[in-house]
């Protein structure tokens, strides 16, 4: 059910015209996807939330995505990946100075 609802909120209208919307409804689809075992439609969905919320400058929703993508990559058991991924993260919240998030 929260697949359909999401699916249909990020084609409205209104996630057309709020991006901070959009974002945060692509991060839920991809956690519904997940919840499927549909991990490669999950990834996609977090991929499409990054993007979003890179354009929109929030630092929070960027965290929030990848740390679900690289749950999602330690979950394909591959977890070097996973481990590099969230050292990556660290290292940008780091050289942003993004304090806040380097905690998270």
């Amino acid at each position: 059910m929260a697949e359909k609802h999401f699916g249909e909120a990020v084609a409205s209208e209104y996630a057309l015209g709020n991006r901070n919307f959009s974002d945060r409804c692509w991060n839920n689809l991809g956690i519904a996807y997940d919840k499927q075992n549909r991990w490669s439609e999950a990834k996609d969905a977090y991929y499409q939330s990054v993007k979003i919320a890179e354009q929109n400058g929030d630092s929070s929703s960027v965290m929030q995505s990848y740390i679900n993508i690289y749950k999602l990559e330690g979950r394909y058991h591959d977890y070097q990946k996973a481990v590099d991924g969230f050292r990556n993260l660290l290292s940008y919240f780091g050289r942003n100075s993004d304090t806040a998030y380097i905690a998270l």
